[in-house]
């Protein structure tokens, strides 16, 4: 497995992704709604967005969230990329930490990292191409119909 992490040809990786979203942003460009739709599925389904979407995750020196997990070996890393799918998507909830901060107190929200910050960073990467939000609610990960929504 962490022969599979350390293998991954980063910068064709990145170079895969730009390009699936350029075609998407063609097609939402050209109000091809059928198209758009096809494309974003096959993006955040693609193993470039998942990769690059752990390593995002994984670089970051975030706390682990809710359910406990944090990524520090190549291993838990490549099985994190392999087992992310849209399928069955059931948000964990947030773990309430209180902080003190300039003597105040207050609460910050931190999510679960296994599966909350993956989706995000492969939806935005599906959505970031072309500036328009309308298409997929992150927080809930279900996909809405452009051509409805005003």
């Amino acid at each position: 497995m962490a022969v599979i992490w350390r293998t991954i040809d980063w910068p064709k990786m990145e170079q895969e992704l730009a390009k699936k979203q350029q075609d998407l942003a063609y097609a939402a460009y050209n109000r091809q709604w059928d198209e758009v739709e096809r494309l974003q599925r096959e993006l955040v389904c693609s193993w470039a967005a998942r990769v690059l979407a752990v390593r995002a995750v994984a670089d970051t020196n975030a706390q682990a969230g809710v359910d406990g997990v944090r990524w520090k070996s190549d291993i838990d890393k490549a099985r994190a990329a392999q087992t992310l799918t849209n399928r069955g998507y059931r948000p964990l909830p947030y773990r309430h930490t209180e902080i003190e901060e300039n003597g105040k107190h207050r609460v910050i929200h931190v999510p679960a990292q296994s599966i909350v910050r993956q989706i995000t960073a492969i939806s935005s990467s599906s959505i970031a191409c072309f500036g328009l939000t309308g298409f997929i609610s992150i927080e809930i990960g279900q996909w809405s119909d452009p051509r409805t929504s005003t």
